[in-house]
């Protein structure tokens, strides 16, 4: 049980199976040894304007990998929880 609720996390769900580069289902690899990686935000990809490179977004680190937790979901600390702490310890 997270102390907030999970108010200051995000959680990552990931499944048993994935797709490969063929569209073919495949076993996927269980997430171990994730805790302290970033979770990116990509920017939105889809975007036609992006597609066309007529436009380029900005990766964000938006949060880190703590845990794997419950069911098929990996739980990610909030880059905003990160700084807090930071800042308040007098380390940033």
């Amino acid at each position: 049980m997270l102390p907030d609720g999970g108010a200051h996390h995000l959680f990552l769900g990931y499944g048993r199976r994935a797709n490969d580069a063929d569209g073919n289902a495949q076993n996927a690899i269980k997430p171990r040894g994730m805790s302290g990686g970033p979770l990116v935000d990509l920017g939105k990809l889809s975007d036609p304007e992006v597609l066309e490179s007529r436009a380029s977004t900005v990766p964000k680190l938006v949060a880190i990998v703590t845990q794997r937790g419950v069911g098929l979901n990996l739980v990610c600390t909030k880059m905003s929880v990160v700084r807090k702490v930071l800042e308040d310890t007098g380390r940033l």
